[in-house]
């Protein structure tokens, strides 16, 4: 499955550890708001997401 993690700050522990247990079956993305990104690859990859997490 293709996730998407949206943050938009630092992610605290609960966030780490859901990111860390999808990491572990699935094919995941960590787009990072906070240290800047490419509005066009999170766009592609959101498409292609089957899941999207906002942090």
């Amino acid at each position: 499955m293709k996730i998407v993690h949206v943050l938009k700050t630092e992610p605290g522990a609960f966030v780490r550890k859901v990111i860390e247990a999808h990491m572990r079956e699935n094919e995941v993305r960590v787009f990072e708001l906070y240290k800047g990104f490419d509005p066009y690859e999170l766009l592609r990859a959101v498409e292609g997401a089957e899941k999207v997490f906002c942090w």
